[in-house]
């Protein structure tokens, strides 16, 4: 299977996405968020690299825009310990 993350922007989102549920204990980014720390112009960029990285596996979202409820399906995420 090809690395799905050979693309710098997929990369980029993928990366915010699980660091930053790391730093705030499991909660998802929303797109704003993701758009705003990738640099994207607009929501649609972000909405639109979201889509990718489900297609290929790597993150699952129960419906469209549910964007505090990305879950990381590719790679290894652990989630934060208390």
């Amino acid at each position: 299977m090809p690395n799905q993350l050979n693309n710098p922007m997929r990369k980029q989102v993928f990366d915010f996405i699980v660091t930053f549920k790391q730093e705030h204990n499991g909660n998802s980014p929303t797109i704003i968020e993701i758009a705003e720390a990738c640099g994207f112009a607009s929501k649609n960029t972000a909405h639109f690299y979201l889509g990718i990285l489900e297609k290929n596996g790597l993150i699952s979202r129960p419906f469209f825009g549910a964007s505090r409820m990305i879950e990381v399906t590719g790679g290894t995420w652990n989630p934060p310990t208390t």
